[in-house]
């Protein structure tokens, strides 16, 4: 008796351990792909700044974006850039943010 209750035991072990390792990998992964795409974002806003505005207006997004992964936020700079004319009107909307 005493030795299948210690195989369950086991068992029961080695699966939940096997399944919890799975789950987390799952997790790493998924979170991983989000983090990649945030970044992917925020990239490609400050190329686009770079070329429309130049690289003072580029400079400027970092205190705003930060390492922030608010997709909010790069989507109001995103509206902003491309709502704004020239430079400065991008810098003043960027301070309101």
């Amino acid at each position: 008796f005493r030795e299948g209750r210690d195989e369950g035991h086991r068992q029961g072990r080695d699966e939940g351990i096997r399944v919890g390792r799975d789950e987390g990998i799952r997790v790493g992964r998924d979170e991983g792909i989000r983090q990649g795409h945030d970044e992917g974002q925020v990239a490609l806003l400050r190329q686009l700044v770079l070329k429309k505005f130049g690289s003072e207006a580029a400079k400027a997004l970092s205190p705003v974006l930060g390492g922030t992964s608010d997709s909010k936020r790069t989507d109001a700079v995103a509206s902003a850039m491309l709502e704004s004319a020239t430079a400065d009107e991008f810098l003043a909307r960027l301070r309101s943010l």
